[in-house]
């Protein structure tokens, strides 16, 4: 009887044991499918709430498809009260396009780390399955995190920005346009309108920071104002009312606003159009070209997301190198623009020719060609390329260059060439011939330069020669006076031309008769004053700086039978004679040992033929008339 009294006890423990246990069996299955929870927004909409395992980590999204059964936690946690769910944002402002991160903990850690989540704005951010919220538009959106059975809950809110850029230019013959804004264009196309000046702001923008920008102005560089490199936040860069041209620009962002975001800018400039995208501080435009810029568009986009074209923001200038091969010598070490390469009075021909342009990112090519001995003219190359022959001992006789592409929008390619019995011909330009074809003449030293298309390139003028030009006649002297009115006043050093200019009266003679030149005496003092270093009349050196300047060579005569055979070839010559001074004049011809003089003193001390001889023997005493040698000069 005990025996069954002890087993009726055992079994009705058993079955208060059971009955305690079953009802939190019960409940950690019901927990099993309360994965997907429909609450009410303020506006009685329904909106899909989510819950989600909540770590500090990984974090669960809203969305419209609530969470699978996968997703349930163990029961034992469950079995766990929820005391306090701690929810945080690791940013409270994002820009469109932008992240944030929400993290939430359940304490205790022991109980459902599930949360659901739910968007009062879901326009304006979404959440991925990792609790990443992503800020679709501008606007302010609140997110209420709550544990999975709804006992807590806690809400952080995330504030959407889109910052604007907006900017105004001052325009050539129209003054200021409207404000552009967003990468919309600001300026003209097809109008050949400089931009002068700009004024550049944020607008709507909840980050600190400023927008700080400089440009570089015509005839100015980078523009200073007030000690600062920089102007600020809708302040003017630029001129207005001088009529100078905007060259290129630089755009910076400061404070919180380099953190987010990337400033990015490109300009239309003068004979290119669009260059490619600058940003953050990089120069856009182009600097020693003298383009101007005509168009400018501005964005402002979050950080790391453009996908922009960065090849070609900035243009810069060309420069300029050549190198020649001389007879006997090789190349020459290389020249820059203007320097002379090759050699005179060394009778030394140019074999073979390179020319570079390097240092720009503007396309095009220079391009050059030679005419060369027996071959004639070679076919064109280009940049570096060899024209011409080297140990062929052939001379080249001319020389074409131009240039191509953008090279050619922004500049002139000037060259001129030091010629066999002739010396410097005048300058040729843009492809047209320098030289001589059809005389066997060779050329002995050459000068090229790259000339901005805005300035001023030297004169040119007769650059290429024929066979009839090396004829030795060209013709008789014109007769000229110093002592005639029209110019024996005018200052010649520190005198006049009528008691002192002989010598550029006697070139003067010569360069209008014999070579067809319209120069006065007037003229010809007035540049050979400019070589001229005598305070009174003028020196052997002098005549041969000033006749090189008009293009002719002059051969100085050391022997008395040169000047015979120059006189009987149809050569001019001047000759310093002494009549108690040192005297310029002129002869021409030869007959019979004889040659006809013309005296620019009014025919005072000499008029009419004389003996050749009686003139070698009578030279100059003045030290100044033999300063290149014997004065006896041959004009060519």
């Amino acid at each position: 009887m005990k025996q069954n009294k002890a087993i009726i006890c055992l079994s009705i423990s058993l079955l208060v044991i059971s009955l305690a246990i079953c009802p939190a069996s019960i409940q950690a299955l019901d927990s099993t499918n309360q994965n997907s929870i429909r609450s009410t927004d303020s506006n009685a909409s329904i909106t899909e709430s989510q819950s989600h395992p909540a770590t500090i980590e990984e974090t669960a999204p809203i969305s419209s498809t609530p969470l699978t059964s996968g997703q349930t936690p163990t029961t034992d946690k469950d079995v766990m009260p929820v005391e306090k769910l701690e929810v945080s944002i690791n940013k409270s402002k994002v820009a469109v396009g932008e992240t944030a991160q929400i993290s939430a903990t359940i304490l205790p850690s022991t109980t459902s780390q599930i949360v659901q989540y739910q968007v009062s704005n879901p326009a304006v951010v979404s959440i991925d399955n990792a609790g990443q919220v992503t800020g679709l538009s501008t606007g302010v959106a609140e997110i209420k995190v709550s544990s999975q059975d709804g006992t807590v809950s806690s809400s952080v809110t995330i504030t959407v920005v889109k910052p604007s850029v907006s900017y105004q230019s001052h325009i050539q013959n129209v003054g200021w346009q409207s404000f552009a804004k967003d990468g919309a264009m600001s300026g003209t196309q097809g109008k050949s309108l400089r931009l002068e000046a700009i004024k550049i702001k944020l607008d709507d923008g909840t980050y600190s920071g400023h927008i700080n920008y400089q440009v570089h102005i015509q005839n100015v560089g980078w523009q200073v104002v007030n000690g600062k490199p920089y102007v600020s936040d809708g302040a003017v860069a630029g001129t207005t009312g001088q009529a100078k041209r905007m060259e290129a620009i630089k755009i910076t962002l400061t404070d919180e606003l380099v953190a987010h975001y990337d400033i990015y800018y490109r300009v239309h400039i003068q004979n290119i159009g669009w260059l490619s995208w600058a940003k953050n501080g990089e120069a856009a435009g182009s600097q020693g070209i003298a383009a101007r810029l005509e168009g400018i568009e501005i964005q402002l986009l979050p950080k790391g997301t453009a996908n922009l074209d960065q090849s070609r923001p900035f243009v810069s200038p060309a420069t300029l190198s050549y190198q020649t091969h001389i007879q006997d010598m090789g190349w020459t070490g290389i020249k820059n623009n203007n320097d002379i390469s090759g050699t005179t009075g060394l009778e030394r021909r140019l074999e073979a020719l390179k020319v570079m342009t390097s240092q720009s990112n503007l396309s095009g090519a220079i391009v050059y060609q030679t005419h060369i001995q027996d071959i004639g003219w070679q076919s064109k190359v280009s940049n570096g390329g060899i024209s011409g022959t080297t140990g062929q001992s052939k001379r080249i006789e001319a020389v074409n260059i131009s240039l191509t592409g953008e090279l050619s929008y922004y500049y002139d390619v000037y060259y001129r060439v030091h010629v066999q019995d002739k010396g410097w011909l005048l300058w040729a330009k843009n492809g047209g011939n320098a030289g001589s074809s059809g005389a066997s003449k060779r050329l002995e030293a050459l000068q090229i330069q790259l000339v901005l298309k805005e300035n001023p390139g030297p004169a040119t003028g007769r650059a290429f020669l024929t066979a009839d030009d090396f004829k030795p006649w060209i013709g008789k002297p014109y007769y000229y006076s110093q002592w005639d009115s029209r110019w024996a006043g005018n200052r010649f050093n520190s005198s006049t031309i009528g008691p002192s200019g002989c010598v550029p009266t006697s070139l003067a003679m010569i360069l209008k008769g014999s070579y067809g030149m319209n120069l006065t005496p007037a003229d010809v003092a007035a540049r050979m004053d400019y070589y001229s270093g005598w305070p009174v009349g003028a020196s052997g050196k002098d005549i041969i700086a000033t006749a090189n300047s008009y293009g002719h060579s002059v051969e100085v005569v050391t022997f008395q039978s040169v000047a015979e055979q120059r006189l009987r070839e149809g050569y001019p010559l001047i000759w310093l004679e002494n009549v108690g001074i040192g005297h310029a004049v002129v002869s021409f011809g030869n007959s019979g040992g004889k040659t006809e003089v013309l005296d620019p003193y009014n025919r005072q001390f000499f008029n009419g033929w004389y003996d050749i001889s009686y003139l070698w023997n009578r030279p100059s005493a003045d030290p100044m008339d033999w300063d290149a040698g014997r004065p006896v000069f041959v004009i060519k």
